[in-house]
């Protein structure tokens, strides 16, 4: 999971979580002659110090990645879903689900920013479900149906009368 944002020289900045840490990573590549990524990692829990990690080379570059060509392609001021799949690397990796939006300039001579969320969807599943006796998934098909069997609880009645609500308002 992560937020982060980027420019048209594809400079970026990051906060992401990774195991039981929380990373930011900067990257600069504006200036090529001194491209650089620094890295800053701390606990999730808050507690213990940070530690600053190696400076690097710049890592991915942004403007490559699934996220940043769409939303600087959107020209309806909206955000833009995309999946990953086409940035480099990721073959044999996590599906992730990519939330971006293009951020213009108030000036004409001011560079584009483009705002991005990264969502690890099967991360975010177990997590919910781990954190809370409460939670349910129910993975739905395009038609509304329940792509795996609902259980007898009564949690079948309440997706079932939700599920013909939902179908209801699709036509």
């Amino acid at each position: 999971i992560a937020i982060g944002l980027a420019n048209d020289h594809g400079d970026c900045r990051t906060l992401q979580r990774s195991n039981n840490t929380w990373q930011f990573i900067s990257s600069v590549r504006s200036a090529p002659a001194a491209s650089y990524s620094t890295h800053l990692t701390w606990p999730m829990s808050g507690k213990g110090p940070g530690q600053k990690g190696d400076t690097t080379g710049p890592g991915a570059d942004p403007r490559e990645l699934a996220w940043f060509s769409p939303a600087m392609e959107e020209r309806r001021n909206e955000q833009v879903w995309s999946i990953s799949g086409s940035d480099p690397g990721t073959a044999g990796k996590e599906e992730y689900i990519y939330l971006s939006m293009l951020i213009r300039s108030r000036t004409d001579s001011g560079s584009y920013r483009v705002v991005h969320m990264d969502i690890e969807p099967a991360l975010m599943l177990s997590e919910l479900i781990r954190r809370s006796s409460l939670a349910n998934t129910v993975i739905l098909s395009d038609q509304g149906q329940p792509l795996i069997p609902l259980d007898t609880s009564a949690i079948n009645t309440a997706w079932k009368s939700e599920l013909a609500l939902w179908q209801v308002g699709r036509t």
